[in-house]
């Protein structure tokens, strides 16, 4: 008996496609194979096998993008240290003074 299928179609990144599929290849696999593999997956553990989260420079990244550091002399900046490192000193002459509240 002949298995029921259904075909997609799906837009995605060129680049990550032509690395994937090297790997895809190297394991001897075809696409058709993986996706087929994945939804298996997720239909019988009922959830995605893989963390579906940024990575920590995917969060600096954004932090920095947040935060105006846009321009950073082609320096990534992958952690907080690095992104706060990046941050101008503050303004601090419009600070009160302890002897501002002693008057």
């Amino acid at each position: 008996m002949a298995e029921d299928t259904t075909r997609i179609q799906i837009y995605v990144d060129s680049n990550r496609l032509r690395e994937a599929d090297s790997t895809i290849n190297r394991l001897g696999l075809t696409k058709s194979a993986v996706i087929n593999a994945l939804l298996a997956r997720i239909a019988a553990t009922g959830s995605i096998p893989f963390s579906l989260t940024l990575t920590t420079e995917e969060m600096a990244m954004e932090k920095a993008t947040r935060l105006g550091l846009t321009n950073t002399g082609g320096k990534i900046l992958a952690t907080n240290a690095e992104i706060n490192a990046a941050l101008p000193e503050p303004d601090n002459d419009d600070l009160y003074t302890d002897d501002d509240f002693h008057k």
